[in-house]
C-alpha cells in the first residue's frame, strides 16, 4: 500500500451510525425510563426492540452524554443541595414546645412502655405520662395538660408538622394534634 489510511480516520464496520446512536439517546432521555438506571433502561429497550445494540456499547453512549449516576427526578421540587436546617425563634415561655415518644424496656424482656415528653423549650418546664401504647388521643390530653399548667402565651405562629402525632400518616387525627398546639395548622 503505497498511501495508509491513518487508524484515527478508518471507519469501524461494527461502530453505531449517527442514526442508531441518537436513538440510544433518545430512549436514555424519555420519561419513560427517567427513574431506572442505565442497565434497566438498556434491558426494558432492548426488550421492546427500539435499540439494537450491546449493553456496553448503551452504558457507553450513555457515558458520553454524561447521564450515568443518580438519573431519578429530585424529590424536592428540583433541589439538589442539603435541605436547609430549620430554625425557630422563641423569646418567652409557651412559644415552643419540643416533644417525643420514647420506647422503654420494662422489667421483663417482653415488657414495653411509651414515655410521652413535651418540654417548653425557652423554660424547660416538663410534661409526662408512660402508658402502654403510642396512641395520638394521649398525646392530645399531654399537649392540653401542659398547655394549661404552664400557659400558651404566644403560641406558635409557623406550622411545621413533620411527625406531629405518634400517628402521622392517620389524615385529620395528626391535624387535630397539630391545632391543638399551633392554631395556624391546616391554614
Amino acid at each position: 500500500m503505497t498511501d495508509p489510511i491513518p487508524q484515527k480516520n478508518r471507519r469501524q464496520p461494527a461502530a453505531l451510525t449517527a442514526a442508531e446512536r441518537t436513538a440510544i439517546i433518545t430512549v436514555l432521555e424519555s420519561d419513560e425510563y427517567a427513574e431506572l438506571s442505565v442497565v434497566q433502561t438498556y434491558w426494558r429497550a432492548f426488550d421492546a426492540g427500539t435499540v439494537g445494540c450491546s449493553e456496553r456499547t448503551f452504558y457507553r453512549v450513555a457515558t458520553e452524554q454524561n447521564m450515568v449516576g443518580d438519573r431519578r427526578r429530585p424529590k424536592y421540587g428540583g433541589r439538589t443541595g442539603p435541605r436547609t436546617k430549620p430554625i425557630v425563634a422563641c423569646g418567652g415561655v409557651g412559644q415552643l414546645w419540643s416533644w417525643d415518644v420514647t420506647e422503654l424496656r420494662g422489667p421483663r424482656t417482653q415488657d414495653r412502655y411509651k414515655l410521652y415528653l413535651v418540654i417548653d423549650v425557652f423554660s424547660r418546664y416538663p410534661a409526662w405520662r408512660i402508658e402502654y401504647t403510642e396512641n395520638t388521643d394521649l398525646a392530645v390530653q399531654m399537649f392540653a395538660t401542659a398547655i394549661a399548667e404552664h400557659g400558651h402565651r404566644g403560641w406558635c405562629t409557623r406550622q411545621r408538622i413533620d411527625h406531629a402525632c405518634p400517628h402521622p400518616g392517620r389524615g385529620a387525627r395528626g391535624q387535630r394534634c397539630a391545632r391543638l398546639v399551633c392554631p395556624t395548622a391546616g391554614q
